[in-house]
C-alpha cells in the first residue's frame, strides 16, 4: 500500500512539472536571456545552490514527507493569481514569481505540507533567480552611484588626492571619473546578499545571526566598491590615467567581489563563536505553528492530485483563452504622422533595432520638434502596442532616463489646464549642469493615465472585461535653456503636449478621443 501511495505522489509531481514546463516555457527562455547580462550572470549559480541544499538535506526531507497539503493548494492558487495579474498587467516579475510558487506548491501537494518546514530556505535562495524590475534596479543604482561617489571622494581626500565631485562625476585633474551604472556596485550587491544567505545556511544555526550577516553584506559591498573607485583614482593620478579603464577596470571589479567574500567569510568566523547553544530553529517554528498535529506518514488522497491538475489546467486556459487572444483594434499607422504640430516644426528620427527590440512596440513615432518662438526642442516618442504582454508593454520613462545617467530632482502629476485638457506626469531631471523636463502619460483604451501602477490595474481589468490590452505611451522631453525656469518650460511644454494629443487622435482607435 505504501508503494502505491509513493507511485501516486510521484505521478502527481511529474504531471505537475510537465504542465508547468509547458505553461512557463517561454518565460524560462526570457529569464535565461536576462541571466546572460553582466548584472545577472550570478543567477546561473542559483539552481545549483538550491539543488545542493536540497541534496544535502535529502534525509531530513524524507522524514518530513506527509501532512495536509492545504498550504500547497493555497500557494498554487496564489501562483495562479500572480500569473493572471502578471500576464494581463504586463508584469513579468510576477510571472516569474508565479512559476516558483507553482513549483513549490506542486511539491507540497504531491508529498505533503510538512516539507515546507525544510524547503522554505532553498525557496528563499531560489528567489534570486528572478532579476528585480527595471525601475527598482535603476532607482537602487542611482542611490548607490551617489553613495559610492561620496565615499570614493572621502577616500581620495584621505589619500591626499585633490578631488572635485559633482554628483557622480569625480574630477581629479588628470582624468574625470564618472561612476556610471556598471560601477554603482549593484551588480555586486545581489550576489553578496545571495552568498551571505548561502554561507549563513551552511555555517550558522541561529537565524538572527544569518539576518545580521545579510544586513552586513550591504555596507561591505558598498565600501568595497568605493575603495575600487578610489584605487582607480589614485593610480590614474600618480601612475597612468589609462589604468582607470581597460584591463585594470575589469580586473578591479573581480577583485572587489573577492574582497567582499573574504570579509563576509571573516564575519561568519566571528559570528560562529556566538552561534553555540540550544535554540529552536526556524524550521521547527514553522512546523510548530503551521503543522501541529500533522501525521508524518500521512499521504495526500487521490483527489488532491486531481484538484491540483484542475487548477494547473485552469492556469493554462488563462493563457491560451484570455491572454493570447486579446482583441486588436483598427487604427492608422504613424507612417504619415504630421511634421508640423501648431507652431512646432518636426523631423522624424528612426530608432535602432536594439531600441525597438527593447521597447517591443507594434508601431511608433519618434521625432524632434522645434519652436522658433521659444527656441525649445521637444523630443517626442509615441509607442503603440496592439497588445501588451508581460515581456512587452508601455512603461514610465523613469527607468530609461535614470538608467541613462539623469538624476531625478522631482516627480509629480500635473492637473489639466487651458492649454492641456488632460493630466500628465512631470519629471524634472538634471545631468552635468543641464536640466530637462519630461512629460508623459499612458493612453489606454479611452483613458489618460499618469500612474504606472494604476495603468497596470486597468490592464488587468480591461483584459478580463474588454478582452483588450492595446495602449500607447506618450513621452516628451524638453531640455531647458540656461536661464529658463521649470515653470516657464512647463508652460511651453503644455502648449506642445496639448497640440500633440489632438494630432494623435487620427492615428489611434476611435474610443481614444474621449
Amino acid at each position: 500500500m505504501r508503494g502505491i501511495f509513493l507511485v501516486r505522489q510521484h505521478v502527481v509531481f511529474v504531471v505537475s512539472m510537465l504542465l508547468l514546463g509547458g505553461m512557463y516555457f517561454q518565460d524560462m527562455q526570457t529569464l535565461a536571456g536576462l541571466w546572460s547580462g553582466e548584472d545577472y550572470s550570478h543567477c546561473y549559480l542559483v539552481p545549483l545552490m538550491v539543488g545542493y541544499l536540497v541534496w544535502t538535506d535529502r534525509k531530513s526531507l524524507s522524514d518530513h514527507t506527509g501532512g495536509r497539503p492545504l498550504l500547497g493548494f493555497i500557494l498554487l492558487v496564489f501562483a495562479a493569481v500572480l500569473l493572471l495579474v502578471g500576464r494581463l498587467g504586463a508584469l513579468q516579475t510576477l510571472v516569474y514569481l508565479s512559476m516558483l510558487f507553482a513549483i513549490l506548491a506542486s511539491v507540497l501537494i504531491a508529498y505533503g505540507g510538512r516539507l515546507a518546514t525544510r524547503l522554505w530556505y532553498p525557496f528563499l535562495i531560489a528567489l534570486f533567480m528572478i532579476p528585480p524590475p527595471a525601475f527598482i534596479d535603476n532607482l537602487m543604482s542611482l542611490r548607490l552611484k551617489l553613495i559610492s561617489s561620496q565615499l570614493a571622494e572621502w577616500l581620495l581626500r584621505a589619500a591626499f588626492v585633490p578631488v572635485y565631485r559633482e554628483g557622480n562625476l569625480i574630477d581629479i585633474g588628470v582624468i574625470r571619473l564618472q561612476v556610471v551604472d556598471a560601477c554603482s556596485g549593484l551588480r555586486y550587491l545581489w550576489p553578496s546578499f545571495l552568498m551571505s544567505l548561502l554561507m549563513g545556511r551552511l555555517f550558522l544555526k541561529k537565524y538572527r545571526l544569518i539576518c545580521f550577516l545579510v544586513l552586513m553584506s550591504m555596507p561591505v559591498t558598498v565600501i568595497a566598491n568605493a575603495f575600487r573607485i578610489m584605487m582607480a583614482g589614485v593610480l590614474a593620478k600618480y601612475v597612468d590615467p589609462a589604468l582607470a579603464e581597460g584591463f585594470f577596470h575589469d580586473f578591479s571589479g573581480w577583485l572587489v567581489y573577492v574582497i567582499v567574500l573574504i570579509v563576509l567569510g571573516g564575519c561568519v568566523y566571528l559570528l560562529r563563536s556566538r552561534d553555540a547553544g540550544e535554540g529552536q530553529s526556524g524550521s521547527a517554528l514553522v512546523e510548530r505553528f503551521l503543522f501541529k498535529g500533522a501525521q508524518r506518514g500521512s499521504v495526500p488522497a487521490a483527489w488532491h492530485g486531481i484538484l491540483a491538475m484542475g487548477i494547473l489546467v485552469g492556469m493554462l486556459a488563462v493563457r491560451f483563452f484570455l491572454v493570447d487572444t486579446q482583441l486588436i483594434q483598427t487604427r492608422i499607422a504613424f507612417t504619415h504622422f504630421p511634421q508640423n504640430i501648431g507652431e512646432w516644426q518636426g523631423e522624424r528620427v528612426f530608432l535602432s533595432n536594439e531600441a525597438l527590440n527593447s521597447l517591443g512596440v507594434d508601431d511608433y513615432y519618434n521625432g524632434v520638434f522645434y519652436s522658433s518662438s521659444h527656441k525649445n526642442q521637444a523630443h517626442t516618442l509615441v509607442a503603440w502596442y496592439d497588445t501588451q504582454t508581460a515581456s512587452r508593454a508601455a512603461h514610465a520613462p523613469t527607468s530609461c532616463l535614470l538608467g541613462g545617467g539623469w538624476l531625478m530632482e522631482s516627480k509629480q502629476v500635473l492637473t489639466p489646464n487651458a492649454a492641456r485638457s488632460f493630466p500628465v506626469g512631470q519629471i524634472v531631471l538634471s545631468r552635468n549642469g543641464r536640466r530637462l523636463i519630461s512629460n508623459f502619460c499612458f493612453l489606454q483604451r479611452g483613458r489618460v493615465v499618469t500612474s504606472e501602477w494604476l495603468n497596470k490595474l486597468y490592464l488587468v481589468y480591461d483584459g478580463i472585461i474588454m478582452h483588450r490590452s492595446d495602449g500607447a505611451l506618450v513621452r516628451v522631453e524638453m531640455p531647458l535653456h540656461e536661464n529658463q525656469s521649470i515653470e516657464e518650460g512647463q508652460l511651453v511644454l503644455d502648449d506642445y503636449v496639448g497640440s500633440l494629443r489632438v494630432a494623435l487622435m487620427s492615428y489611434l482607435p476611435k474610443d481614444y478621443a474621449h
